[in-house]
């Protein structure tokens, strides 16, 4: 449900943090405050995905995440992983580990430096990264269904910038 700020201006819509026409914002209710609305929005979108995950592939959002990365690149140490993902080095390394178990992963020695494993999907970790993707796709296709492909571009784009201004 999307919710706009309006000015007391018929029509006139104001930005969150200032107004088109000198007219304070109603930036104290929290459903106005953009902060509040981002986290509102991903932790839905982040709900959906771990819920499809575990009902449909009985993996989590952080295997999803190293399984992910992993397959996108030919063989990763944890600590290639982790800038890649949102988590952590102890979170890569327990997903990591319950991907093996599982033989989505393998671990391979490194041979520049033994003290360091190398992981890399196998091939029941690539046709189940392969699965899930689409059925990850089609749930976004469904909650992005009232926006435009432009729109979806402009979001991904002002997504981007504002990751960029704030890392």
């Amino acid at each position: 449900m999307a919710r706009r700020i309006k000015s007391e201006a018929p029509g006139e819509v104001l930005d969150l943090f200032g107004s088109s026409s000198g007219k304070e914002a109603e930036v104290e209710r929290l459903e106005n405050v953009l902060s509040f609305r981002i986290i509102s929005a991903a932790r839905a979108i982040s709900k959906t995905v771990s819920d499809t995950l575990a009902e449909d592939y009985d993996l989590g959002l952080a295997e999803w995440q190293v399984l992910s990365v992993i397959n996108h690149d030919s063989a990763l140490s944890v600590r290639e992983i982790v800038p890649r993902t949102t988590l952590d080095a102890v979170a890569v390394s327990r997903a990591a580990r319950r991907l093996t178990d599982r033989k989505l992963l393998k671990r391979y020695d490194n041979p520049a430096d033994r003290r360091l494993i190398s992981l890399k999907a196998t091939k029941k970790g690539r046709e189940m990264f392969d699965m899930v993707t689409r059925s990850i796709a089609a749930r976004e296709r469904a909650y992005l269904k009232s926006l435009s492909s432009q729109d979806r571009i402009r979001l991904l784009n002002l997504l981007t910038g504002i990751e960029q201004e704030l890392d």
